[in-house]
């Protein structure tokens, strides 16, 4: 049963919902005690895989009952990573993803030894030295990740969306903002566009990295398959 975790909101339904005890555990066993904690300081987005939890609970009909009550509940998201299945993460850990991108893009531009690299030093150099105008790009995306949490993650939780939803989501009126929303979502991998729908007329839920946690997964998985 799940106790009162830090950062963790738990519904009256889901102290019986062993998937989601069974995830929140397997979180703490694969990142420690910070999981699902409400810090700012947002690193590599944290999942677990739910051919895990299947494995785990040895139910994988339950597991699929349970997700998607988790994600009507606004606990639980989950993402499909391409060749390799389905991901799940805490709802709150998302949205602070968004809240917090500049954060997260920070952290992760950092080398294994904690310092930015060469070409990231350079790249802030030049950043210092920019116009204005130029600036104002980081303030454009924090705009519309803002925008996105407040219009669109508090209160969507179907795994994909529309263009016209966001349009309507959000109020969008103004053409040219219209369009960096968009250009900003996609950019910053939170919307990517569904290959089986109309040209930007939909788009699937995802996050920051997802490509490079696939390839880990990926790699990991062919390294035990070598040794067997």
């Amino acid at each position: 049963m799940i106790g009162k975790e830090k950062g963790l909101k738990i519904s009256k339904t889901s102290v019986a919902n062993k998937t989601l005890s069974t995830f929140y555990n397997l979180g703490k066993k694969y990142y420690g005690n910070d999981f699902g904690g409400s810090d700012e300081n947002v690193g590599e987005p944290k999942i677990v895989l739910r051919e895990q939890l299947y494995f785990a609970l040895g139910d994988r009909t339950r597991v699929d009952v349970e997700l998607e009550t988790c994600r009507s509940n606004k606990e639980l998201r989950t993402f499909n990573i391409s060749g390799i299945g389905t991901a799940v993460m805490l709802e709150s850990s998302y949205r602070a993803l968004a809240l917090n991108y500049h954060n997260y893009k920070r952290l992760t531009e950092k080398s294994s030894f904690g310092l930015l690299s060469s070409n990231n030093s350079e790249s802030n150099k030049r950043a210092k030295s920019e116009p204005r105008s130029k600036k104002s790009s980081s303030e454009l995306e924090k705009q519309v990740l803002r925008d996105f949490h407040n219009g669109i993650l508090l209160h969507w939780t179907d795994l994909s969306i529309t263009k016209d939803e966001v349009i309507t989501f959000l109020s969008l009126e103004d053409s040219d903002y219209l369009e960096n929303v968009f250009m900003v979502l996609s950019r910053t991998g939170f919307l990517v566009r569904k290959t089986d729908a109309p040209s930007g007329a939909s788009f699937h839920f995802s996050f920051p990295g997802i490509g490079k946690i696939g390839e880990r997964i990926t790699e990991a998985r062919r390294n035990v398959l070598s040794r067997i």
